[in-house]
């Protein structure tokens, strides 16, 4: 995952004050998986792309296509 990704993912859910650990919880993995994927060390699969994009309340575009919405860079 590119790293402006990352990063959208990252300062997205810090803005609204959730943690890794309640956004695992939420999707049913372990906060170790869910920290892999923020840092890159794992892939994101569709399915869950999109539970993360509704659990931040956010579109999946907002998320994946973050060179086009500078506001969370």
């Amino acid at each position: 995952m590119p790293e402006e990704v990352r990063q959208a993912l990252r300062m997205k859910r810090l803005s609204i004050g959730m943690t890794q650990i309640y956004i695992a919880k939420c999707l049913g993995i372990r906060p170790q998986m869910y920290s892999d994927i923020e840092r890159g060390r794992r892939g994101l699969q569709v399915g869950l792309a999109l539970s993360i994009a509704e659990i931040l309340e956010v579109s999946v575009e907002e998320l994946f296509f973050a060179e086009k919405y500078p506001i969370y860079r």
